[in-house]
């Protein structure tokens, strides 16, 4: 079994784990009986029965997004935060992460979700959509692309 103690021998995470997958600045992800589990995690967490897959999310757009991980339930992809902010398992696939938004897919069509409002800025209905600032976000539907802010959506 597996535990995680810091440079001064205080324990981080006990050792009752099969796997420590993960580490990043004293957030683990760890396996459990062929389950993921994060550290740290409130109880009351969607986590606290583990996840089927979890990793580290290597594409994130701002310093304070370092940590973010991305887990899996069945079929579908969910966001946990090092401040335990996160999503459902809503998603067929998160491509990008900038601040508090995440692009999305679902049924092959991409939006953006608000993880801290936990509601969808643009639905999952777009062929594309390039996100460079709140105010300069480029969309195509169908054939059609379009230029927009997002700055008061929603």
């Amino acid at each position: 079994k597996f535990g995680v103690f810091d440079m001064n021998g205080n324990e981080k995470l006990k050792a009752e784990n099969d796997q420590i997958m993960e580490t990043k600045v004293y957030n683990f992800i760890f396996k459990r009986n062929g389950k993921c589990y994060f550290s740290p995690s409130n109880g009351d967490e969607v986590f606290k029965n583990g996840v089927d897959t979890a990793f580290l999310f290597k594409n994130v757009q701002h310093q304070d997004d370092h940590g973010v991980i991305i887990y899996k339930i069945g079929t579908k992809y969910g966001v946990h935060r090092p401040n335990l902010q996160y999503t459902e398992a809503l998603f067929d696939d998160i491509y990008e992460i900038h601040g508090d938004y995440l692009l999305i897919e679902i049924d092959r069509k991409l939006g953006l979700y608000d993880i801290k409002r936990k509601t969808y800025i643009l639905n999952a209905e777009y062929n594309g959509i390039f996100f460079k600032s709140k105010d300069d976000v480029t969309i195509i539907k169908n054939d059609k692309l379009q230029k927009i802010s997002i700055f008061n959506s929603k």
